[in-house]
């Protein structure tokens, strides 16, 4: 990806300090292969996929159903939740997943996470993290189109 999208733009050293998060990754949807790829940034240079079906990664059950329902998802303590298997010490306490939607099209997945300490994320977060996703949702369709007219000129 090229222009806003870019790696290095994807996390702003802001954007988690706004949101009380440490980190931010970016899940987007490939429905060819039915799973969704996690955007590398310069923290996480790997991207790497989480398939639709009995995926192994972690929070895999969690990011499919925001994705598929497209509606947020809060997991408040990733150590006591059905949509977490086997996390690790590593592993994020707390997770805020939203679905990245445009024209009733889901795109994606925003996942902020909370590695301190477990607990809810606040409604003024949530709404923030909502605003967030439909402003990545809206520039990775508009990044589609302008692809879209160059080849076709």
């Amino acid at each position: 990806m090229r222009g806003w999208l870019s790696p290095g733009r994807l996390q702003s050293p802001n954007t988690p300090e706004l949101l009380k998060a440490s980190g931010i990754h970016l899940f987007l949807g490939n429905r060819g292969v039915q799973s969704l790829t996690r955007v590398a940034t310069p923290n996480h240079r790997e991207a790497f996929s989480v398939a639709f079906k009995d995926d192994p990664h972690f929070v895999a059950k969690g990011l499919m159903l925001c994705y598929r329902n497209r509606t947020p998802l809060m997991i408040a303590d990733s150590r006591n939740n059905s949509l977490v298997t086997n996390p690790d010490v590593n592993s994020p306490r707390s997770l805020l997943l939203v679905p990245l939607v445009t024209h009733e099209e889901a795109l994606g997945v925003l996942e902020i996470d909370r590695s301190e300490c477990p607990g809810p994320f606040s409604p003024q977060d949530q709404a923030a993290a909502h605003h967030v996703a439909n402003q990545v949702a809206s520039a990775i369709k508009l990044q589609e189109q302008q692809s879209l007219r160059e080849q076709l000129f």
